[in-house]
């Protein structure tokens, strides 16, 4: 029998009902994940831009906010979601470039190719 032989009708409703309500938890955990992430991106971006007001950033400030990145154990894919985004300042792209490059070590082709993609490359 392969995989294409199971139909819902060949599974019992109490197994089906396990398997709903066992994605049903993930998909509520991941959902509980992102948004914690966007917001402790969103602490990040914040803080970046209070410290813009001046219309500049002081070197402390800008390692404090590659620093709070690390702390927040952010990877290369939160990063590229809630960083490297066009709507936001250059500095914050700058933050998450720097952030990919020096505290994750990430191949320089990987983050080329999310600069790229994510449409900020010529910033």
């Amino acid at each position: 029998m392969n995989e294409s032989d199971y139909t819902y009708s060949s599974i019992p409703n109490d197994v089906a009902l396990k398997i709903a309500s066992s994605l049903e938890g993930w998909r509520g955990f991941y959902i509980k994940q992102h948004k914690e992430m966007k917001d402790q991106a969103d602490s990040v971006v914040k803080f970046v831009e209070k410290c813009l007001q001046s219309e500049s950033i002081q070197v402390n400030d800008y390692l404090k906010a590659i620093e709070c990145l690390k702390l927040m154990g952010f990877g290369f894919k939160d990063v590229q979601m809630l960083l490297l985004k066009p709507k936001l300042n250059v500095l914050l792209n700058l933050v998450g470039l720097h952030y990919c490059l020096n505290i994750l070590k990430v191949p320089a082709s990987d983050v080329m190719e999310a600069l790229n993609s994510s449409n900020i490359k010529n910033r």
